[in-house]
């Protein structure tokens, strides 16, 4: 399993996955975060609480970018096709 960063997210409502199956997913991964969406269903995205979730995601990796020892997860490059030298 690569030693990268993980946010794990889970509704705590979920009818599908109990809470602890999340749980000890991100207790098995190295550099995990668990987000527990309260009331939240399965699909944490398209829950009513979506922008929250969605602010959570942007905050994680926002705290991602500023950690210089980690492993940065995106690239953004200009234009459709880096150049070449």
């Amino acid at each position: 399993m690569p030693d990268l960063p993980a946010l794990v997210l889970h509704g705590e409502a979920d009818p599908s996955s109990p809470l602890e199956q999340a749980r000890g997913l991100a207790e098995r991964l190295p550099h995990a975060t668990l987000g527990v969406l309260h009331e939240g269903v399965h699909d944490v995205l398209n829950d009513a609480t979506h922008r929250t979730t969605a602010a959570t995601i942007v905050l994680w990796l926002e705290r991602l970018r500023a950690d210089r020892e980690m492993s940065p997860i995106l690239t953004l490059e200009t234009g459709a096709h880096p150049a070449h030298s």
